[in-house]
């Protein structure tokens, strides 16, 4: 995941809506313009190092994602949500991104 424009939860509060207005249409902006074609060149260059090296890529399909996201949850994810503050919130922030 990447976040293109942050700012903490104390300073958004402290933003008039009009200001959180602004800063939305920013990150927006910046996510088309900027995230999407710079990540999409890393991803084709990471493929191309990849194979170049001999390593065979596999693209999951949505079924094998389900059952890996599915495994991750009940292990990895489970773990994550127990020792990070606020762990489960990010999770379920993540889940909520992939929608």
């Amino acid at each position: 995941m990447a976040e293109n424009l942050i700012v903490s939860e104390k300073t958004w509060k402290r933003l008039t809506p009009s200001q959180q207005k602004v800063f939305m249409e920013v990150a927006e902006w910046m996510n088309a313009n900027w995230v999407e074609p710079n990540f999409k060149t890393l991803v084709d260059n990471l493929i191309a190092a990849y194979s170049k090296a001999g390593v065979k890529i596999h693209y999951m399909s949505r079924d094998e994602f389900d059952q890996w996201l599915a495994f991750a949850q009940k292990t990895a994810w489970k773990e994550f949500a127990q020792s990070v503050d606020g762990g489960q919130e990010l999770l379920d922030l993540a889940l909520e991104a992939m929608k």
